[in-house]
Formats: C-alpha cells, sequence, structure tokens
C-alpha cells in the first residue's frame, strides 16, 4: 500500500494487522510522529498519562 498523504497512520495500522506492506509519506512533523507512535501501538492517552508520571509495567520492562 502506498499512502502519500499518511495522516495520522490509520492505514498503516490497518496494514500492519492485516500482514500487508506499506509506505508513507507525511510532511507535517506532528502527523508524523503521531503516525509512528500509532505504528507502534502508542496511543495519544499512554503519552498523555506517561507525560503526567503515570507508568505502567511496560515501563519496567527491558528491551531485548
Amino acid at each position: 500500500m502506498l499512502d502519500t498523504f499518511m495522516g495520522s497512520g490509520t492505514t498503516a495500522v490497518a496494514c500492519k494487522e492485516t500482514g500487508r506492506h506499506f509506505i508513507g509519506f507525511e510532511i507535517n512533523k506532528e502527523y508524523y510522529n503521531i503516525a509512528i507512535d500509532r505504528i507502534n501501538g502508542i496511543t495519544q492517552q499512554d503519552k498523555k498519562l506517561k507525560e503526567a508520571g503515570f507508568t505502567n509495567i511496560f515501563d519496567f520492562m527491558e528491551e531485548e
């Protein structure tokens, strides 16, 4: 899938969930960052909670 106006990454997330390949372009840095977070499974609510000082169990897990 080629998405020339990626926005917040909805199409990218759908492609990831259905096992399809995806290429996307986004010129707006703010939307790009939102899309990257969404693709990686991070919601805006998760980011707001973390900024407010809340943590969850996954924050303590080490990456392998």
